[in-house]
């Protein structure tokens, strides 16, 4: 799970890079689905996405990835925090 805080007025962005990086984790091997849940009432505008793969492994292989790197290096026009995980940040992340 990784949460990320978007900036105010750049939520159809988010979503559209969101919509790019599922596209980019389904070629990697082991990819079962990702799942984003937009911010719930009174929170600060922080989307929540799950990765899910069938390995741990293969989990990593797409976290450190060249690819993820990326587009989270892309993200940073629009997140107001670099992507983490709520235990702490994401490898590679």
């Amino acid at each position: 799970m990784i949460s990320s805080r978007v900036r105010k007025g750049c939520e159809e962005e988010y979503r559209r890079w969101q919509e790019r990086t599922d596209e980019a984790a389904r070629r990697f091997p082991g990819f079962e689905r990702m799942e984003t849940y937009p911010p719930g009432s009174g929170e600060q505008n922080t989307w929540m996405v799950v990765f899910r793969f069938s390995s741990p492994d293969q989990l990593n292989a797409w976290l450190n990835s060249d690819v993820r790197h990326g587009l989270l290096e892309e993200g940073r026009a629009f997140l107001e925090e670099r992507a983490a995980r709520p235990d702490g940040p994401a490898p590679g992340g």
